[in-house]
This record gives structure tokens, C-alpha cells and sequence, in this order.
């Protein structure tokens, strides 16, 4: 950490990123879920469009759903909450790239 920075740098942050396989099953304060959402809106588009779109799943029905009609990971049924990002756009490619990096920044 530099000094006077209460921060560690971006890069040991990402040495740490891990997938997760499990998770606690309470619920994921709503600060945090929308701290996660306003990362990613904050993320660069294509042409600064900005078409997507974020959905906050927290009902085990619909996450159920989305496994068994979506092919979602069985993992959705165990986390405490999930966050679908849609983008609205006639360019799939753009909106693929534009979404990713939303995701990225969540």
C-alpha cells in the first residue's frame, strides 16, 4: 500500500480474486448489491450507450428457473442473491463486449 492510502493497489486485489463454490446462506445487504450495480454502470460501452440493464435475483424459485430453463450453473440455487445483466442493442458483438466489461467492473 502507498502511503496515506488505506487502499492495497488494484493489482493485489486482482492476484486474489477467486471463483466461489460456496456460499453463506444470509442475505447479501442491499449497500453492497448496489455498490456492485453502480460499478458496473460505471463501466465503459460502446459508443457510451449504455443499453444494459441489471437484474437483482434474490427468490430461490427464480433463480431455480433460470437453472433448469436457462442452463444457469446449479450454483445460482445456493447463492444468496445473483445479478443478471441484459443489454438492449441491435449489435450483438457490441453488446457483448459492453456487458462484459460491466460484469468485469462488478
Amino acid at each position: 500500500m502507498s502511503p496515506g492510502n488505506s487502499y492495497p493497489p488494484v493489482s493485489e486485489l486482482l492476484r486474489k480474486l477467486r471463483s466461489a463454490r460456496r456460499f453463506l446462506p444470509q442475505a447479501v445487504e442491499r449497500e453492497k448489491i448496489l455498490a456492485l450495480i453502480e460499478a458496473a454502470r460505471i463501466a465503459p460501452s460502446a459508443c457510451n450507450r449504455q443499453d444494459w440493464h441489471f437484474i437483482v435475483i434474490e427468490e430461490p424459485d427464480v433463480k431455480a428457473v433460470l437453472v433448469r430453463e436457462a442452463g444457469a450453473s446449479r450454483l445460482l440455487t445456493e447463492a444468496p442473491v445473483a445479478i443478471a445483466c441484459l443489454y438492449r442493442n441491435d449489435n450483438p458483438a457490441e453488446g457483448y463486449q459492453s456487458s462484459s466489461a460491466a460484469i468485469e467492473n462488478m
